[in-house]
């Protein structure tokens, strides 16, 4: 017997692209059913935005990216993505770098406010080595394979606790792996749960007893030349999905490639997507909805209206979701996942003089030891990854960006503990950094244009080439935190769902513990296929 009846109606609460590609999904494996997808604000996407300024001065746009703008590696999930663009016509948008590309090349700031680029070659080793930013690693990582294993092997810690234990000393973790997670959570290493964010770890320790032990294995392992084959939920998608698809020829172009990039930017994926289901007679697509209220049995109140469903998946906030249902229990866990807030300030103008000379890449990110009073998280170079951008389809260049633009990302688990400043010390902050890090002129620009994106209706702007524009958003509570403890509440919660519910209810997007878009994409994929049997 199906889960969900034949003729049955979904409701999908999010227009983002985990709700989007789990109705794309279901919509193609079971097109029985009537698919409602409620979204509270007016266009598809989610946290995934792109603004499109029209610049009167050349009748250029200038785009913008609010949220992820790359992606990196060949996941599955991202195969996915590719696959879908390409079955729906728009397999030119896909553009991918290489990884001898200045846009493949990252940085740290050191304490000093000086740059400091992570290996990808000799002498950027040896410079790296040379540097302040890995003082005390040798010593840690020569004394790890002497550290004995977790007398609780599997208990839940902290990034900083947990490579405090193996290596002795939190050095790598504050100079180095916090950066990277200032990039990707915006967390605070000593909150982030190891078993959440970087579980692999975890089972190299199990495994080997010490992280370096387990280096020198897989580099003494022979590498056998096997045939390509796909894993269990690939070859579901081309089974099911995408007959026509070879996704292990897919596979093995993409690999060649570390980032990949939309051309008219991200949020052109959950449009087409939505474009897509908007053609179907069996979808409807419902903009500034307000679901009101859900009892997990698959009866919403949406803008005042009662109405039924056979199925409802929930792919928004926790938050939003603890604001709807009357359980006091499930309440308390979802209002428990703690959420950060973003400052981002896209910086644009015709000069070249926003990225530093000679340190090209895709931007860099700050560590945890440094003062910070700027709550600087990291800073991306939108125009060098756009220059050195391929068609991935046809390997053709893509013209070289004749401007400058960057993106400051401030706030996250700084403005948790510190409160969040005023949008006029924000934007302050912006021209320090610009000024001060980036060591940027600023008297040089006739004019500095400062928007405040989200109240701006006019997407017409005069930037000339003295000209500086600063768009911003305030993006709250965009991010949730995987702290210590956050899979054992995860469980509690998709138990009491699952028990509530009886089947009528089930969560997707980013608060299972899985914040990557290509992750929401194999996640919805998963469920959907679980659900249409």
């Amino acid at each position: 017997m199906s889960i969900i009846p034949k003729n049955g109606r979904v409701a999908v609460i999010g227009g983002g692209v985990s709700g989007l590609t789990f109705s794309y999904y279901l919509s193609r494996l079971r097109p029985d059913l009537r698919i409602s997808i409620f979204e509270k604000s007016n266009s598809p996407g989610g946290w995934i935005s792109t603004e499109r300024l029209k610049n009167t001065t050349d009748g250029k746009e200038i785009v913008l990216e609010k949220g992820p703008r790359t992606l990196r590696g060949v996941s599955d999930g991202t195969l996915l993505i590719v696959d879908i663009l390409r079955q729906l016509g728009h397999g030119d948008q896909v553009e991918v770098m290489r990884s001898t590309s200045d846009a493949n090349r990252k940085w740290l700031l050191d304490p000093s406010n000086n740059l400091v680029q992570t290996p990808n070659s000799l002498m950027s080793f040896v410079k790296f080595m040379a540097s302040d930013i890995t003082n005390g690693a040798i010593k840690s990582i020569l004394k790890e394979p002497f550290q004995k294993p977790s007398d609780t092997p599997g208990k839940d810690e902290s990034i900083r606790n947990f490579f405090q234990r193996r290596f002795g000393s939190a050095a790598l973790a504050d100079n180095i792996l916090s950066a990277v997670m200032h990039g990707v959570y915006s967390g605070d290493i000593s909150k982030l749960s190891i078993n959440a964010t970087l579980p692999r770890l975890v089972e190299l320790e199990k495994e080997h007893g010490s992280l370096v032990k387990s280096m020198f294995k897989s580099m003494k392992k022979k590498k056998k030349t096997t045939t390509p084959t796909l894993s269990k939920q690939l070859a579901q998608y081309q089974s099911l999905i995408s007959p026509s698809a070879d996704m292990i020829s897919l596979s093995q172009k993409l690999k060649k490639f570390p980032i990949m990039r939309l051309h008219d930017g991200l949020q052109v994926f959950p449009k087409i997507l939505a474009e897509y289901l908007q053609r179907q007679s069996n979808v409807e697509i419902i903009y500034n909805s307000d679901v009101e209220k859900a009892d997990l049995r698959g009866n919403l109140v949406v803008n005042g209206e009662q109405l039924s469903f056979n199925h409802v998946r929930y792919t928004s906030s926790t938050f939003g979701l603890a604001k709807m249902i009357n359980d006091a229990e499930l309440r308390r866990i979802l209002n428990s996942f703690e959420h950060t807030t973003i400052f981002l300030a896209n910086v644009y103008t015709k000069k070249k003089c926003l990225i530093p000379k000679g340190g090209s890449g895709f931007g860099f990110l700050v560590p945890i030891r440094n003062s910070n009073p700027e709550c600087l998280l990291g800073v991306i170079y939108d125009s060098d990854c756009e220059s050195d951008a391929l068609s991935f389809f046809q390997e053709q260049a893509v013209p070289k960006a004749p401007y400058h633009k960057i993106t400051l990302m401030m706030g996250g688990h700084f403005f948790n503990s510190r409160g969040i400043p005023s949008t006029g010390i924000n934007l302050k902050t912006v021209k320090k950094v610009l000024s001060d890090i980036l060591h940027v002129e600023l008297s040089q620009f006739d004019n500095i244009i400062i928007r405040d994106e989200a109240k701006e209706s006019d997407k017409m702007v005069n930037v000339t080439d003295n000209d500086l524009l600063i768009s911003y958003n305030l993006h709250k509570n965009c991010i949730p935190q995987y702290n210590v403890g956050f899979l054992e509440n995860v469980d509690k919660m998709k138990h009491l769902i699952t028990q509530e519910s009886r089947g009528h209810f089930t969560m997707g997007g980013t608060a299972l513990g899985k914040l990557g878009v290509p992750d929401c994409v194999m996640n919805s994929f998963e469920d959907a296929v679980y659900l249409s049997q």
